[in-house]
């Protein structure tokens, strides 16, 4: 008689658990450079860019509830405006966007992966520039060949950089969503 008390308790305790667990998730954000009425769209497909959801922005805010049963790679961006997106992952849980016009300069958070997308992507934000300033340096005049291949060089090392910060990122997170994406 004890074990079916300890039984019904536990199978109670387990659906309790369950019952708890969301597949929802909330978008919220804001935005630079756009107007009252102005499209955000929202893609799962990062081949084409097709759209699968349409954001209105109002006072500069926008926001977008549903359900998702995974975590995927996702783009939020404006069709107006190609330089106002970023890149994050739509998960379970409140995510926070903040678009802006500068590239590159839009912030992702609120959710483990998002937040944890976001460390990588200002990490090897930095490292690309410098890659740029080099390759704009080699590249734009007539540099003597022991010039540009000093630049390569330099640009192969921050390649190296690059690919540590990401296998390092990956490695952290391992048992994870963001390391299984990684």
């Amino acid at each position: 008689m004890k074990a079916f008390q300890v039984s019904i308790l536990f199978s109670t305790l387990l659906l309790g658990l369950t019952a708890c667990q969301s597949n929802s998730y909330k978008i919220n954000g804001t935005t630079e450079g756009l107007a009252d009425g102005d499209t955000l769209y929202l893609t799962r497909d990062m081949q084409t860019g097709e759209p699968s959801d349409t954001i209105v922005i109002k006072d500069g805010e926008f926001s977008l509830k549903g359900e998702t049963d995974t975590t995927a790679l996702c783009m939020i961006y404006s069709a107006k405006r190609n330089e106002i997106n970023a890149p994050f992952f739509l998960e379970p849980g409140t995510i926070s966007i903040h678009l802006t016009q500068q590239p590159g300069a839009s912030r992702v958070g609120g959710t483990d992966c998002n937040k944890e997308w976001q460390e990588l992507n200002d990490s090897v934000m930095v490292i690309g520039k410098e890659i740029n300033k080099i390759a704009e340096h080699v590249y734009a005049g007539n540099l003597p060949k022991e010039e540009q291949d000093k630049g390569m060089a330099q640009i192969e090392q921050l390649n190296k950089r690059f690919a540590a910060l990401v296998v390092k990122k990956a490695e952290e997170n391992v048992d994870n969503e963001f390391g299984y994406f990684l």
